[in-house]
């Protein structure tokens, strides 16, 4: 890590931010109140 500049230390912690913004974004857009919605149960893992 002594090698990367300032700039490439940012440039690497942006991107790593951003990676996890469009996670919890697509994690958030699970979330439904109100009507049931199938879509809940999309990542719904079951071993049967």
């Amino acid at each position: 890590m002594a090698d990367q500049t300032i700039a490439d230390v940012k440039k690497s912690a942006e991107q790593k931010m951003q990676k996890s913004i469009e996670a919890l974004r697509n994690d958030l857009g699970k979330i439904r109140t109100g009507r049931a919605h199938t879509g809940i149960l999309d990542h719904v893992m079951v071993d049967y």
